[in-house]
């Protein structure tokens, strides 16, 4: 994949539609491409992640460890992103992330996403806004389902 199909590819994302081409174009030169095969591992559920995920080509199976194995609850295919959140700050990984045929990912590490906020201030205030406009909807939504797990609680008393 060129330079130029890398800053399209990240231009796909909210978070990376932000920036402008400068930037982008840091990003997309100093990203890394990988390539896995069918069965290997791209990182393991409680483990901390390192950056985003995006695949290229290829499928990757999302993994959980429950007391009754591991059950497959997402796949990830081509133009899809996992681990948004840990460009930003350390979060563990919810899931096992396991290539079921050849893949090939771009990876956007913490360090080189900060790299960028840390450059370009304006910059890293709209990607604050934008995270906290997330977490607000997220907060919200939950808000909306809380009464069903009261509900629940009662009826189950």
């Amino acid at each position: 994949m060129s330079l130029d199909g890398e800053i399209a590819l990240l231009q796909q994302f909210p978070i990376f539609a932000t920036l402008d081409a400068q930037q982008l174009q840091l990003l997309a030169f100093n990203g890394e491409r990988r390539r896995y095969r069918a069965g290997d591992i791209l990182f393991q559920e409680g483990s901390i992640g390192t950056g985003a995920v995006i695949v290229i080509s290829g499928e990757i199976a999302l993994e959980r460890q429950y007391n009754d194995g591991m059950v497959e609850e997402d796949t990830l295919r081509a133009g899809m992103m996992i681990g948004e959140m840990s460009m930003i700050t350390d979060i563990e990984r919810a899931s096992n992330a396991r290539a079921l045929n050849e893949v090939d990912v771009f990876m956007v590490s913490r360090r080189l996403f900060r790299r960028v906020l840390d450059e370009f201030p304006d910059t890293a205030a709209r990607i604050h806004k934008l995270v906290g406009e997330r977490l607000r909807h997220a907060t919200g939504d939950l808000t909306i389902v809380q009464p069903s797990f009261h509900e629940t609680g009662k009826t189950g008393a």
